[in-house]
């Protein structure tokens, strides 16, 4: 049996785990998500910016106690995989500075997502 979910259905998970009121569920059900690779995130714009609409939403204290376990859910991930998805943080901040969103705020977010995937190594 065939247990893959399709983008539209694991879009509507994703969803769900993040509307969790407490941030550190949520990072452990996306740790589970992201198990085993990082390809769901770099290949889905919509579950990619799910997860940057949540993290960009946390209030701070949220946001820097659910570090740890981001850092866990990524730290399998590959080299390739770390630097696709830290180019892809770069650029959506890039976006983010042309769209009406804050830049600074939105600046001061990719060191920190770098950090998380590993430096960019």
């Amino acid at each position: 049996m065939d247990r893959r979910l399709g983008a539209a259905e694991a879009g509507v998970r994703l969803s769900a785990a993040l509307s969790d009121p407490d941030p550190a569920r949520a990072a452990a059900w996306i740790e589970g998500f992201v198990h085993g690779g990082a390809r769901v995130l770099t290949h889905d714009d919509a579950l990619w910016g799910l997860l940057d609409d949540w993290l960009a939403a946390l209030p701070e204290p949220a946001f820097v106690a659910v570090l740890p376990l981001l850092r866990r859910a990524f730290a399998g991930f590959t080299s390739a995989e770390r630097q696709r998805l830290g180019s892809r943080s770069r650029n959506a901040a890039r976006e983010a500075a042309t769209s009406g969103t804050d830049p600074v705020r939105a600046g001061m977010m990719v060191p920190v997502l770098v950090e998380l995937l590993g430096g960019g190594t």
